[in-house]
């Protein structure tokens, strides 16, 4: 049996909070900053577990639970100011998190999930959090540029040297493009594939 992988734990997780009919304002500002609100018996923590594409704490856990902290209260501070204007579902406060210029690192996972797509807002209030002109440029490019990279980590999981990659990745793709800096990305930033090309396969997503 495949055991799910921690993006895919998230993305569940953060899904049970999505399918809600309402949300408090404290809630949905966790989720906007990218972090499961607190449990609602029982849990007196300010947030939850982070969610995909937010950055570990670099310089210790206090120091980042506390500019996580603040962040949810300034998102929160926003949303209070409008709450009377909306419903306090999910995708409403996503929608006014959009407008007010809050998008929630998770969502490029969550834009290329066609799954996902029910809990988003419609009519284009959510982008990814890439810009449109790069992605659009790699397709014309490679328009499967994402299965590019997919092959060339399926290689580096092979254990190959990089020169042994390399030349295994040109026999299949020949005009490129280059794959060193995936190659380190792979081994030194423990990137995978999915996170690697998760906002590129938004943008595809876009494009139907």
């Amino acid at each position: 049996m495949t055991e799910e992988s921690p993006e895919a734990r998230q993305m569940a997780a953060l899904s049970e909070w999505l399918e809600q009919s309402t949300l408090t304002a404290h809630e949905a500002a966790c989720l906007l900053a990218g972090v499961l609100p607190p449990e609602r018996a029982g849990d007196e923590r300010d947030f939850g577990a982070w969610l995909p594409g937010y950055k570990a704490w670099e310089h210790g856990r206090d120091a980042w639970a506390f500019g996580v902290k603040a962040k949810i209260a300034h998102i929160e501070t926003i949303l209070l100011e409008d709450k009377s204007r909306h419903d306090q579902s999910p995708k409403a406060y996503l929608a006014l998190g959009a407008k007010r210029g809050f998008q929630p690192p998770w969502l490029d996972p969550a834009l290329a999930d066609p799954a996902f797509r029910k809990y988003l807002p419609t009519g284009g209030k959510l982008k990814t959090n890439r810009s449109n002109s790069s992605y659009s440029a790699r397709y014309k490019k490679w328009p499967d540029w994402h299965e590019r990279v997919e092959y060339a980590f399926s290689l580096h999981s092979q254990g190959l040297s990089v020169k042994a990659a390399k030349e295994r990745f040109a026999e299949k793709y020949s005009d490129g493009p280059e794959i060193d800096g995936w190659l380190r990305e792979f081994r030194n930033k423990c990137e995978t594939a999915e996170t690697k090309t998760r906002g590129f396969r938004a943008y595809l997503q876009e494009l139907k």
